[in-house]
């Protein structure tokens, strides 16, 4: 006997199959819908139904202009319904109320229902501002600015120079004279390096097990409108046992006025390439400029723009890694969560393709909130919470992650790598024809 159901669909779409039964199709502007189904709500996200507990959790689940279209199908095609894996409460929070707690929250508990519980052994490094830790040589290379004071560091005040340290080598970090106001890495953790680097929030990208560079965001240029970015090359010399800076060039000079930072740094065929934009995904490379010294960043390729999540600009994160067939990274959002006048920083994760033109392939459904972050005592008077994706490296079948946290410390944590990827979601562009495309 052929049943007939009547749904009611909620931000939501369908397409016929072959078989002319409609398939239920999350709508561009999310990734879930919600639907009506014997007179019971359910979430449906990644062809499972998941009950909505109450009347609460299905009122803030809409959209202030909810679009309510009723239809009728044979069948619902793959879709299995997941009773014993409810949608979890949420509580109802007034239009116009403050109760950032109560929102916050919320966004946690839909954060973990869409992307799992994702992070494993959370772990403080200390009282770093945003440090790149990445596998180097077999061991945890520790790059960073010097922003604050250092425990085990009595005689060196910040500097924002950019300093290493093998992060499992010694609890005393940067431990020198008081005339050493940058240091280099070597068995003992303590070696001049050959010349100073300044700047900050240094992303790594390691080429070998002798060689690799550092993007980060030009010292000139850290309080400017226009904020740029400088690279560095970095060599590891073995009958010295130190590390050399062997090439630098600040700012990398662009054509746009607009601030330019946190760019994102991956390899592809021998070449260092740059992620100036996320969305529309804007790939740069760089060139000297005519033998004057100067260094430009030329497009490299740009494809159209995506339908993303509402709850934020996808900004730069960390550097990028090739797991399979396509390239992963870490985003930021900098955003005010409703009912809440203070700024948060969220993170999340996308893939893009391995062959140019690039293309995004998948992102996060939504930020990627643990609540081991985001609870307990606000950051700052204007940011409640601050995690701040620096650096990712993959080690087996986990991927660890470096982030600043609340301006003040660094923290580490590793992810399961097929977790992850399973828990991304492809994306919706407007348009398949490239944009723009540039080549040397």
């Amino acid at each position: 006997m052929t049943l007939i159901y009547t749904v009611l669909v909620i931000f939501a779409g369908f397409c016929l199959t072959d078989s002319g039964a409609e398939r239920l199709v999350p709508a561009i502007t999310e990734y879930f819908e919600i639907v009506l189904f014997r007179n019971i709500y359910y979430v449906h996200f990644q062809q499972r139904l998941h009950p909505i507990p109450d009347n609460d959790t299905l009122a803030m689940l809409k959209h202030p202009h909810t679009h309510i279209k009723e239809i009728t199908g044979q069948n619902m095609v793959d879709v299995r319904i997941e009773e014993n894996k409810p949608f979890p409460q949420l509580k109802q929070i007034p239009t116009g109320r403050l109760m950032p707690d109560d929102s916050l929250e919320n966004y946690i508990r839909r954060s973990t229902f869409f992307n799992g519980n994702l992070l494993q052994n959370i772990s403080r490094v200390g009282s770093y501002v945003n440090p790149s830790i990445t596998l180097f040589r077999g061991r945890l290379l520790m790059v960073v600015s010097l922003e604050l004071g250092f425990t085990g560091s009595r005689n060196k005040p910040p500097s924002n120079t950019i300093e290493f340290r093998w992060l499992n080598s010694t609890e005393y970090p940067f431990a020198a004279s008081i005339n050493n106001t940058y240091l280099g890495v070597d068995e003992v953790d303590v070696s001049p390096l050959n010349r100073e680097l300044t700047g900050q929030d240094p992303r790594v990208l390691v080429t070998n097990d002798s060689y690799f560079q550092i993007l980060f965001t030009s010292l000139g240029y850290v309080t400017s409108k226009a904020q740029r970015m400088g690279v560095a090359e970095v060599q590891y010399v073995e009958e010295r046992k130190r590390l050399e800076i062997t090439y630098e060039r600040q700012p990398i000079l662009v054509s746009s006025k607009n601030s330019q930072k946190n760019w994102s740094p991956f390899r592809y065929r021998n070449q260092t390439l740059l992620i100036q934009s996320i969305n529309p995904f804007t790939v740069s490379m760089m060139s000297e400029y005519g033998g004057t010294g100067s260094l430009n960043a030329m497009r490299f390729s740009k494809s159209s723009p995506f339908q993303h999540n509402r709850y934020g600009d996808l900004r730069g994160g960390t550097n990028v890694v090739l797991v399979g067939d396509r390239y992963l990274s870490f985003y930021h959002i900098r955003t005010t969560i409703p009912h809440n006048k203070l700024v948060s920083y969220l993170f999340g994760a996308y893939t893009f393709t391995s062959e140019p033109p690039f293309r995004v392939l998948s992102v996060s459904p939504m930020p990627i909130i643990p609540r081991e972050l985001y609870t307990g005592p606000w950051g700052q008077r204007f940011i409640d919470y601050c995690v701040f994706p620096m650096s990712i490296f993959v080690d087996g079948k986990f991927i660890h992650l470096s982030f600043g946290y609340q301006d003040r410390s660094g923290m580490m944590a590793k992810i399961v790598l097929e977790d992850l990827l399973n828990s991304l979601v492809p994306v919706t562009h407007f348009d398949d024809g490239i944009v723009a495309k540039w080549e040397r």
